[in-house]
């Protein structure tokens, strides 16, 4: 295996992702991708080896709040993953927010080894989504249709 550069998302790295098999991430439009490069690439990063990416962290600051910023994705190819490459991704990604004033990092997932995962990394179980009414329909939505769990890390 050849050096691991970790690098902000490029113009050719945006295209890479955008025709790689992500699974088991959901199949997305190519356009998702494309706008973490036109928008957020100075919190989206990919992990490069002799040319390729094999792994990417792609993020953003919230708009609202600009002490919060959301990972949106984390993804390492398969033949790559327990190389430390998540890792690397997920430190530099909390680097970067936090060279941008972010204090927080929060992340949604709803698979139980991704959340043993994020708590090996310093996140933590959060139930800010509690704030809305089990009515409300965002609420209903990640709770009980998605039955996802936040996860947040204090930087």
């Amino acid at each position: 295996m050849g050096e691991i550069i970790i690098q902000e998302i490029n113009d050719v790295t945006a295209l890479q992702i955008a025709e790689m098999d992500c699974s088991p991430l959901p199949k997305e439009r190519d356009s998702i991708y494309l706008n973490f490069y036109r928008l957020f690439r100075d919190t989206s990063l990919v992990a490069v080896i002799d040319g390729e990416v094999v792994g990417f962290a792609l993020g953003m600051i919230d708009q609202s709040s600009t002490s919060h910023a959301y990972l949106n994705y984390l993804f390492v190819k398969e033949d790559y993953r327990k190389t430390g490459i998540g890792k690397r991704l997920l430190e530099q990604f909390e680097i970067a927010t936090s060279k941008k004033g972010c204090t927080i990092v929060t992340l949604l997932t709803g698979k139980n080894e991704n959340i043993e995962y994020y708590q090996r990394q310093g996140y933590e179980k959060n139930n800010d989504l509690e704030q809305f009414s089990q009515k409300d329909a965002v609420y209903d939505y990640y709770y009980n249709t998605k039955k996802v769990s936040l996860l947040i890390k204090r930087l």
